[in-house]
């Protein structure tokens, strides 16, 4: 029903997504797109940001930047919501997002975190090398998805 409901956001002023980390202390990431004219898929595009905690992100090369993201069941790829910079082997894979959805385990730097869905997000004002700044990529308890439809 959910998709149906939102094949088209003609309608829609905004949409926020926003990542909720509970420990040790509340924090929060959002990232505002225009939803004007978009589409159930299109919404989440880099021509779309208004804002986002990261100051990089908009003009940054990026090989990714969608809700479908990277799948390769033969090397065991499954990332959503993926926002990336570059790829270049696993130890060179820098970006902002990704929700690592089902078993994807296709470098060292999916493996570090039990169970799915893991959504992963830059700690720092910029992109992060996931596989070797593991301390700056955060690990969201929460994603969540808002719908503005009003100017108000």
């Amino acid at each position: 029903m959910f998709n149906n409901e939102i094949a088209s956001l003609s309608g829609y002023r905004r949409v926020k997504v926003s990542l909720y980390t509970f420990s040790p202390t509340l924090q929060t990431r959002d990232i505002i797109f225009n939803g004007a004219g978009s589409t159930k898929h299109s919404w989440f595009s880099k021509s779309r940001v208004i804002s986002s905690p990261w100051t990089d992100l908009k003009s940054a090369p990026t090989n990714y930047f969608s809700i479908s993201g990277h799948r390769d069941v033969a090397w065991r790829i499954n990332r959503r919501f993926f926002i990336n910079r570059n790829y270049g082997g696993c130890p060179a894979d820098n970006g902002w997002l990704v929700v690592l959805d089902g078993n994807s385990y296709g470098c060292p730097w999916e493996k570090r975190t039990a169970g799915t869905p893991r959504i992963l997000f830059s700690k720092r004002s910029t992109s992060v090398n996931f596989e070797r700044d593991p301390g700056n990529v955060g690990i969201a308890d929460v994603m969540a998805i808002f719908i503005k439809t009003c100017d108000g």
